[in-house]
């Protein structure tokens, strides 16, 4: 049985989670986008100062998660004024729950997923809100099938391709 370990992240795992990040982001979008738009995107969003930028902002948490001391994916929380977009008193914004391709289907993403719930309670929130790609099939089926609706859409930047997330709500 593997050992797994989910912890919160530090500044010093900084280079450890922004290779977890560009990499899962990769497995998980990039045959799905137009390579030019793709690697635009990565180009920006994947650097060691715009993730030292997300780790120190107040109300952004990283957790990560290793499996026999090596890192298998993450998860990042953010509350208000940190949110990627409602920033409504009394919510939390799940913002990412990403786990390398070999781990997916072993329930660590129900593991990263409770956790979130966890902290949710812990901060007495009413609500647990997120936003997916519209075309992410899998992870809208995930969040649904744990109790997730949709409740509006929202412009996402790809590069130059300007494409459509589904905001989701879990009321609590």
């Amino acid at each position: 049985m593997a050992a797994t370990t989910l912890s919160k992240c530090t500044s010093t795992e900084l280079e450890t989670l922004l290779k977890i990040a560009k990499a899962t982001f990769v497995e998980t979008f990039g045959h799905l986008n137009d390579p030019a738009h793709f690697d635009a995107y990565v180009a920006k969003a994947f650097t060691l100062a715009q993730f030292e930028k997300e780790l120190s902002t107040p109300g952004s948490d990283f957790y990560l998660l290793r499996v026999d001391g090596h890192a298998a994916g993450y998860l990042k929380l953010n509350f208000p004024p940190a949110q990627s977009d409602l920033n409504e008193p009394q919510s939390m914004e799940i913002e990412r729950i990403y786990l390398y391709n070999q781990y997916q289907g072993s329930g660590l993403g129900k593991l990263l997923f409770n956790k979130a719930m966890e902290e949710a309670a812990n901060a007495e929130v009413k609500y647990i809100w997120l936003g997916g790609w519209e075309k992410n099939e899998k992870a809208i089926r995930f969040y649904e099938s744990r109790g997730f609706y949709k409740f509006a859409k929202h412009p996402f930047k790809l590069g130059d391709d300007l494409q459509s997330d589904d905001l989701m709500r879990l009321d609590l």
